[in-house]
């Protein structure tokens, strides 16, 4: 069997007509997006302490909204980490978007990457940096995410989720 994956997003920002063409005329089965590097956390981070209902890439929406009806009529799935600090912030907005263009997209939303607030419970605990061995430093963290791989997606998709709303999944 043949897959076809679209990769169509290497960072925030990324010119928007890859999408498109990937959905036209890419005969594609999955449509992968990554939204974050390093840079884009701290961005996202930022939001978010401003506003607790931002902190994710929102490009994903528009997106969405763009491709929606040649996404379903496809049957493409979409697997994004446009999430960033906010994957529950993201998931709500792609179902406005949905709720909007009147097409029902079922969609999955995994967490659990951010542990910004468990910084300093790990560093008590006596944690280190796992390349240098150095001490966690005593300083006020903007994010800290642990990458959590592909499994919980392989479930979202296993479960029938047509769209997959990560935070920093893997680099």
């Amino acid at each position: 069997k043949t897959v076809r994956i679209g990769g169509y997003s290497a960072m925030w920002g990324d010119i928007d007509m890859a999408p498109e063409q990937l959905v036209h005329q890419g005969d594609c089965h999955y449509l992968i997006g990554d939204y974050l590097a390093e840079t884009t956390m701290a961005i996202l981070a930022k939001q978010r302490k401003k506003d607790p209902r931002m902190g994710f890439a929102l490009g994903i929406a528009a997106m969405l909204r763009d491709n929606a009806t040649e996404i379903k009529a496809k049957g493409i799935k979409v697997v994004c980490n446009a999430g960033g600090m906010n994957p529950l912030g993201c998931r709500d907005a792609l179902q406005m978007v949905c709720a909007q263009s009147k097409i029902d997209f079922k969609i999955g939303c995994v967490v659990g990457d951010d542990i910004t607030d468990r910084v300093p419970e790990l560093r008590r605990q006596g944690l280190r940096e796992m390349f240098t061995g150095e001490e966690i430093p005593d300083v006020e963290f903007m994010s800290a995410n642990v990458y959590f791989g592909a499994k919980p997606i392989a479930a979202a998709l296993a479960e029938g989720c047509d769209i997959i709303v990560t935070g920093r999944c893997v680099d």
